[in-house]
């Protein structure tokens, strides 16, 4: 039974690796395009990442260890900056998920599960 359990735990991590990998790709091209300012200003998160699916929700900004999933997304600024606080992503897997997603937009949007749990997972 502790098999099968790791094994949705780690599903559904990577379900929500997948969907925050497309929104943070959208979030890149999105900041990079020349017909915009956005690439210094900033865009929304939520005009970006409106259909989460297979996670609960995200957060601009590195994630806590031991913090509790985002319900919802914000429309707080992502940008390109040297600004750590806004060039991170936070994603929040939904439950039996229970690490963290994040994605540097600096780094071309690159995500990575990390070893931060979630509360109560």
């Amino acid at each position: 039974m502790p098999a099968y359990q790791n094994y949705t735990k780690r599903s559904a991590n990577n379900a929500c690796l997948a969907e925050a990998r497309s929104a943070s790709g959208q979030v890149v091209v999105e900041l990079q395009d020349p017909n915009t300012t956005t690439g210094t200003t900033g865009t929304a998160l939520d005009t970006i990442y409106k259909n989460n699916s297979a996670c609960t929700g995200a957060a601009v900004g590195a994630a806590t260890a031991d913090a509790v999933a985002a319900t919802t997304v914000p429309n707080t600024a992502v940008t390109l900056g040297s600004d750590a606080t806004n060039t991170i992503i936070a994603f929040s897997p939904k439950a039996p998920g229970d690490k963290f997603i994040e994605c540097n937009i600096t780094r071309g949007g690159s995500c990575e599960v990390t070893t931060k749990g979630v509360q109560g997972r």
